[in-house]
């Protein structure tokens, strides 16, 4: 969806290092003594920074107030420790910050105060799940990235309702800025550039307001990524963001990605219609767009009209439901029976296929070589 009347600015940072940062790094290198049992027994929304995590919020703070702004309409912060510590060392004058639970970071649930060497060890299992699909996969007892953007739409609707025509700050945790980076630019595959790394104290600005021309669009256009401590990390240029859309061939395209493994034939259900065959598409291939002459060939050959097809239809289609009381089925009631219902609903796509093809206007034009795909 299209975010409207949103803050004319949206500035996200990060924190900054914290306890948990460093020591999952000091793990990786194979130096564990960071991980006691106090370590451990710690929830990770008590992490402080690190001298590290503070220095880089004071030069994230330097940045903001030299590039984007000295003051803010609204300040919000993620209400872990980390979080609110990098707050307040961004050193912004006069800021009234206000703690949102929604911002709080994604949890783990088992994974959580375990290292990565653990994680893959003790539960081996949870890491297979996450190769299949490390957006839709939730941890046991933990949040899914998807869960994690449904928590983050309720942050967007507050500011929607509340801070239009703003400018508003917040910081809060990596896995949230990705969830706004989803739902702001419908974009969550692009995992090599620059913009998708998210380093302690990134700051993320998006901005209603032409970078240009200097004008107010209705909704987020330009989006910055700056990492302040060091440049060599982020993009640090507008760009504009180019949202999603498909066609139809696209979304073939997609789906031709994915080998088709389970399959069950059309004919069954069209011989108990008692209509003609239709053509079916290879599970791992496109066809190309069907011409009004290839469609004819699945109709029967004494159809010859548009009124000849609908008496056609008349005699093998049962009449479906309009939405009035008497022909719709509470399907609550103890008389509603599933396996009508589907049938029903598949009697009624067939019946609009059909219909669509009669009421389509026919001339010579439709058989045309201008009208074969790839003119």
């Amino acid at each position: 969806m299209m975010y409207r009347n949103m803050p004319v600015d949206l500035v996200l940072v990060r924190h900054g290092q914290s306890e948990g940062n460093l020591a999952q790094r000091l793990a990786r290198q194979g130096e564990l003594q960071q991980w006691t049992d106090e370590f451990r027994r710690r929830h990770n929304s008590l992490y402080r920074l690190t001298d590290r995590g503070r220095t880089q919020a004071r030069i994230a703070g330097e940045y903001i107030r030299t590039n984007i702004g000295t003051t803010f309409d609204k300040y919000f912060t993620s209400e872990y420790v980390r979080a609110m510590e990098t707050a307040a060392m961004l050193g912004l004058p006069n800021s009234l910050w206000n703690t949102d639970i929604y911002l709080r970071e994604r949890d783990r649930g088992i994974l959580a105060n375990k290292t990565h060497q653990e994680r893959a060890t003790l539960h081996s299992d949870e890491m297979i799940r996450k190769q299949r699909d490390a957006f839709y996969w939730q941890p046991s007892g933990g949040e899914s990235l998807a869960n994690l953007c449904l928590r983050t739409e309720r942050v967007l609707e507050n500011l929607s309702q509340n801070c239009a025509g703003l400018r508003v700050i917040i910081v809060c945790h990596g896995g949230v800025i990705k969830s706004f980076r989803t739902l702001l630019e419908r974009d969550r595959n692009d995992k090599n550039s620059k913009m998708s790394k998210i380093n302690n104290c990134q700051i993320v600005w998006y901005t209603r307001r032409d970078p240009v021309r200097g004008c107010i669009t209705s909704s987020y256009n330009w989006v910055k990524s700056i990492c302040p401590w060091d440049l060599s990390l982020s993009s640090n240029s507008w760009r504009y963001i180019q949202r999603q859309a498909f066609t139809n061939e696209d979304l073939l395209q997609i789906i031709c990605r994915v080998p088709q493994l389970v399959n069950a034939p059309a004919v069954d259900l069209l011989e108990e219609l008692d209509i003609p065959s239709l053509p079916s598409s290879p599970p791992n291939q496109i066809l190309p767009k069907n011409t009004l002459s290839e469609i004819d060939n699945v109709l029967p050959p004494k159809i010859q009209t548009s009124s000849d097809l609908r008496s056609s239809i008349d005699d093998h289609i049962i009449d479906t439901s309009d939405g009035t009381d008497e022909n719709t089925q509470d399907i609550d009631s103890d008389e509603y029976n599933n396996e009508d219902f589907v049938n029903n609903s598949a009697k009624s796509f067939v019946y609009k296929y059909f219909q669509l093809y009669a009421n389509y206007t026919i001339s010579d034009e439709d058989f045309s070589d201008t009208n074969e795909p790839g003119n």
